[in-house]
Parts: structure tokens; sequence; C-alpha cells
């Protein structure tokens, strides 16, 4: 699905634009972005919505508007028609690379394909093919608009290939370090075979400074091979799966303390945990908690449920589910 890396090795003085780091639904979408798909607003398309105020469950105000204008009323289970239309512009496109450690999808490789997300399908689609439109391609339903992880990563996968984006993607790449690296116009190489000399505009940051990105691509056998690119800008779209929160507690490295879904699941494949163990104890009050929590009740073990809010603040994403989608938290 990915070219190799190798036909990506850059000089420093030939640096990439872009280099995305993390292959998850942030680093397709700005891949998308950066191929030269341009959104544009629909003719007769109704904005006199946004003149009321932006609100959803996002903090950045960039990210609000364009999830309005991408998704209308999906935060609060509404059914909008995006206003914006979808063109490819070859010529706006910014060459880039996205490295992640496996194939494109991200932390969705490393879940259970037939568990139940807490996610609205909705949620989880990308600009100009739906969710819901991919599923009725397959022919398939959704579950009171919900999904399982299998259905999201066939999802982002298959997003990649329909939007020709998969030359830009290099997965099992692991990366070990970033450098800022500094540049003059002393340092600048003369014309030689491989690179010709860059004309440098030392008045500008960007001319003054690239990145370094080095690591390594383990194949199948276990090989690793080392690479290194050089960039002028670098995008960290990692999310929080590789670095869950810790509490910085006595204990919290025990072996029976789990810190993924993905150990959650393998300790309920080994037996490890069982309908008959002793309650496993959740902490926290957020989207990964509760699908820990679906993932307990599908095996019948018991749960206890830590958080620090108070159970009846609305604040607390369980409070935002309504009962006829979400049973289980009811």
């Amino acid at each position: 699905m990915s070219m190799e890396l190798a036909d990506y090795q850059t000089s420093e003085w030939s640096p990439l634009p872009v280099v995305i780091i993390g292959n998850g639904p942030s680093g397709i979408c700005l891949s998308y972005l950066l191929s030269g798909y341009t959104p544009y607003v629909k003719e007769g398309a109704d904005l006199e919505y946004l003149s009321e105020g932006l609100e959803g469950r996002s903090n950045s105000p960039a990210a609000l508007l364009f999830d309005t204008l991408l998704r209308p009323d999906t935060d609060f289970l509404g059914d909008v028609e995006s206003v914006l239309g979808w063109t490819l512009e070859p010529e706006r496109a910014i060459p880039h690379l996205v490295l992640g450690r496996g194939p494109p999808g991200g932390a969705w490789n490393a879940i259970e394909g037939s568990m139940i997300t807490l996610s609205r399908g909705d949620w989880m689609g990308l600009p100009d093919l739906s969710f819901k439109d991919w599923m009725r391609m397959k022919r398939r339903n959704l579950r009171n608009d919900r999904s399982t992880a299998g259905d999201i990563l066939n999802y982002y996968q298959y997003y990649v290939r329909n939007k020709r984006l998969q030359d830009n993607f290099v997965s099992g790449a692991v990366v070990t370090s970033i450098v800022k690296l500094n540049r003059s116009e002393e340092n600048v190489p003369e014309k030689d075979d491989l690179w010709e000399k860059p004309k440098l505009n030392t008045d500008r940051p960007e001319d003054k400074s690239i990145f370094q990105v080095s690591g390594f691509i383990e194949n199948n056998s276990g090989i690793k091979q080392n690479f290194c690119v050089y960039a002028k800008n670098v995008v960290l779209a990692t999310g929080t799966y590789d670095s869950p929160l810790r509490l910085g507690i006595q204990g919290e490295d025990l072996p029976f303390v789990y810190h993924q879904i993905s150990a959650l699941e393998e300790a309920v494949k080994t037996k490890k945990v069982h309908h008959d163990s002793d309650p496993v104890l959740i902490v926290g009050a957020g989207l990964t908690a509760a699908d820990a929590i679906l993932l307990a009740h599908h095996y019948n073990i018991p749960v206890i449920h830590a958080f620090r809010r108070r159970v009846n603040d609305p604040a607390l994403i369980f409070n935002q589910l309504p009962q006829v989608m979400y049973p289980e938290y009811h």
C-alpha cells in the first residue's frame, strides 16, 4: 500500500515541504488536503447558522468551524448534509510524506476488530466520503449508527486507496528522533551531480532551519533499515494511544495494571481476566475508558469505574450520550 522509504531519501539541501508522523485519521486527512483536494461551499448552501456561534467537542475554533461545515450538527446527533464540496486541484498539491508504525489507520490497527466502539460512525468520517456512504457501499447497516473497530480501520484504508494517497504513505516506520538544524548560506554545498545549490533567502525563518527526521523500518523478518529524511515542516499526528496518561502513583507499573485497551484485550484472550475474576477497576471518564467498559461488558467481566467528576456532571461524556443509542450507560 505504501512506497518504499528509499524513494524519499532527501538531502539536507533538498528537504520535503512536509513530513507527517502518524497515519491515523488526522494524518490521513492532512495528506488529503496536501494532495490538492480543495473545499468549496456548495452553491445555495445556507450558512446563516454559523452566525449563531459554534459549539462542539473541540476547544479549537478552527477545528470547530471545519467540523461544522463538514458535518453540521454531528456532535449533537444530527444528520445534516455537508455544505462542502471537494475538487482535486493538482496545482495546489504540496509534496509530503506520512510515516506510520503500521498500515494506514493508526491506533485502530491495534484494537479488536469486532468491538463496538463508543464513537458514532459519523464522528469517524473523513472529507468527501462519509462513513455511512462507505458502509452502504458494503451493503451493511450501522447498528444504531455505531460501528466496530474493524469497520473503522477498513474504512480508513479504503479511503487512502480511493483518494490515491498511498504513494505518500510509508508503513512500518518508527521515528526515533527529530532534530531541528540551522543552516546558513556559507554551509550550502556547491552544485554537484546530485543536488543543485538552492537560492536561500536568509530573511525568511523557513530558509534558516529544517528538521532531520530519523528512525528505522522493521520488515516481517525483523530486519531493521535505518532512514533519515529532511523536512521544512514536521506535523505530529500521533494522537495519544502511544502515550497514555499515567497517574504517577505507587504500583502503577505492576503487571496487572494496563494503560491500553489492547493490553486488556490480550488479558481477556489469554484468560488472565474472565467473568469469574475479581472486578476490573477502570480509571478515567474519557472515550478510552468508555470503550474499555464496553469491552469488559461484552465478556461479562465485572467492572468498577472510578473517575473524579460527580456522577450527574453534565460535562461527563456518559451524560451526553442518548439512552436510545447507548443503553449500556444508563
